[in-house]
């Protein structure tokens, strides 16, 4: 563990102690992919880099162990997206059917901490869902092969909405 206790680590030098297999490979992968899009992670806290774009929360990248806690030397441990929530824009901006699916099916609708209070109700793609939580409403775990494009295209789907949404408020002022 003595690599996360450096100041500010990058990601792609530390994971390759924690997460190995295909799980390190896509990864990697996913960092190579951010990176490509001007979305480089930046270290947050001990197991977590956030990726924004125009000042604006793309997502969170986080290491768990086994049981969705980060606590070392517990392996095997896991990688986790945490893409930023913004609800009101999705269906305007979502038209694949594969990223809706992947939206639906990780809505992270149940408490995350006791002094949460970030709760919304919600109809997404025409599927209620109460009690979205708003610090992390979407958690992606593991993602591979189909499921690890279609996040891609859906980063970058956030990226085209903080872009536009950017745009709007200069527009404003």
């Amino acid at each position: 563990m003595p690599e996360l206790k450096k100041a500010k680590p990058q990601i792609e030098d530390v994971v390759g102690d924690y997460i190995d297999g295909d799980n390190l490979k896509n990864l990697l992968d996913f960092i190579e992919f951010l990176k490509a899009n001007k979305l480089t992670p930046r270290f947050q806290v001990v197991n977590s880099w956030l990726v924004r774009y125009k000042n604006k929360n793309i997502c969170y990248i986080k290491m768990f162990d086994c049981n969705g806690y980060w606590r070392p030397p517990c392996p095997p441990y896991m990688w986790t997206v945490f893409p930023n929530f913004c609800p009101d824009e999705f269906e305007k901006y979502v038209k694949d059917d594969d990223m809706k699916e992947l939206i639906l099916n990780n809505i992270h609708d149940h408490k995350c901490r006791e002094n949460c209070t970030g709760y919304v109700n919600k109809t997404l793609f025409g599927k209620k869902f109460d009690r979205i939580c708003f610090c992390h409403s979407i958690r992606i775990y593991n993602p591979g092969g189909a499921e690890l494009e279609c996040l891609k295209r859906f980063i970058l789907v956030l990226k085209t909405i903080n872009a536009d949404l950017e745009k709007a408020r200069q527009n404003e002022t």
